[in-house]
């Protein structure tokens, strides 16, 4: 009688750790998704932000460009005719 006293009474303690244990799991994995989400969202602001500077430098690229080439129709027109 002892042993099956004892055996339930074992049975409910590793089924109360168990549901502890579960708990602190669901827990943490839940922190760590919200930190997790955080920094996506910082690294997302951030390459927006890298989006549009890759944006400006390409509309000075192309305006630095249109400058030359009219620079050099120039030249070539003094040296032409």
């Amino acid at each position: 009688m002892e042993q099956a006293l004892f055996k339930s009474v074992s049975q409910y303690v590793f089924g109360a750790l168990f549901v502890a244990l579960f708990l602190y799991e669901i827990r943490t994995a839940w922190k760590r998704e919200e930190h997790l989400m955080k920094h996506l969202e910082k690294l997302s602001k951030s390459y927006e932000s890298a989006v549009s500077v890759m944006q400006s430098m390409q509309e000075t690229q192309k305006a630095m460009k249109d400058e030359i080439d009219t620079k050099l129709d120039k030249i070539y027109e003094k040296i032409v005719g």
